[in-house]
């Protein structure tokens, strides 16, 4: 059987083949560990009461409108600038505080990282007389985060969101956002507080991509974005979003990434505009609801924006 002409090869010639070969094996190695030095990543986390008695379902269908709706899409508009999304999701049993800063302490970051924590569970604050808590709420206006503590008679006086927030921004990420969906009220027990179950129906418009408003606010920007879903003494609510019962602040944050993709906007949106067009929207949905029941519901997110855009 043949294969083709015999070739000889001088021991020179052999010599010489294997140097290119170690230098093309070189050149591959190198570029592969500039590229893993260099590669971005954007770290999704997530921590959600999906075993809640009351509310479980609830945040399992938050949980997923804001993975299909906004993770999904911000992934879209930032993997071809060289980022890769990492996501993990702490439900069932990682819902613990111990869990909350073991994850935290172990979590590595590159500078040009970005993180996002999203919290979707029971909050809330010590309950106290309404002159005192005028001065307490200015003072910490962020909420106690109840975690797998919410259906219990332990007292709850662990992490803050502002806490984790602190922690997560020691990381060193260029961009860092923490974002917790929770009551901010005041309560003894939390348990009684947490979302509506009414059945208002928040239609998903399109899937439209949403480059241009995910590229602005997390490629272009550097700092780090603190936001609760309600203000000190308030109920976080809650309706239904593309016909399940969800929060109606996860709500208002896909409707207004809908927004966005379906006129093809954002190359001059801010953090601070875009979360006052989702304060503004959860704001609409819960009075709405209230008034389903001849009640008023106020909610209003509370943010703090320290993001600048840069060049």
């Amino acid at each position: 059987m043949k294969f083709g002409p015999k070739v000889k090869i001088s021991i020179s010639n052999m010599k010489s083949l294997q140097s290119n070969m170690k230098h093309i094996w070189f050149t591959i190695a190198f570029l592969f560990i500039a590229f893993a030095v260099d590669a971005q990543t954007i770290h999704w986390i997530i921590f959600a009461d999906t075993q809640d008695p009351n509310n479980g379902s609830e945040v399992r269908n938050s949980m997923n409108a804001y993975t299909t709706q906004f993770i999904d899409r911000i992934n879209d508009a930032i993997i071809a600038k060289g980022y890769m999304p990492q996501k993990r999701t702490y439900s069932g049993s990682d819902f613990t505080e111990a869990r909350c800063k073991d994850v935290i302490n172990r979590l590595s970051c590159g500078k040009d990282d970005i993180i996002v924590f999203y919290y979707l569970g029971h909050g809330g604050r010590a309950q106290m007389g309404k002159e005192e808590a005028t001065s307490y709420n200015n003072k910490y206006p962020w909420p106690d985060l109840a975690f797998d503590k919410a259906n219990t008679n332990e007292s709850i006086n662990g992490l803050t969101l502002n806490s984790i927030h602190s922690s997560l921004k020691q990381k060193g990420a260029r961009l860092t956002i923490t974002i917790g969906m929770c009551c901010n009220a005041h309560s003894a027990q939390y348990k009684k507080h947490g979302m509506s179950t009414q059945s208002r129906r928040y239609k998903i418009v399109s899937k439209k991509f949403a480059k241009k408003v995910g590229q602005q606010l997390f490629l272009k920007s550097k700092g780090d974005v603190l936001v609760a879903s309600a203000q000190p003494g308030q109920f976080s609510y809650g309706g239904s979003y593309g016909g399940q019962d969800v929060d109606c602040f996860t709500a208002a944050l896909c409707e207004t990434v809908d927004s966005y993709a379906n006129n093809d906007r954002g190359e001059n949106v801010t953090w601070s505009s875009f979360l006052n067009e989702v304060s503004s929207k959860c704001t609409a949905l819960a009075k709405i609801e209230g008034q389903k029941f001849g009640e008023v519901w106020e909610q209003k997110p509370k943010k703090q924006v320290n993001a600048t855009l840069t060049k």
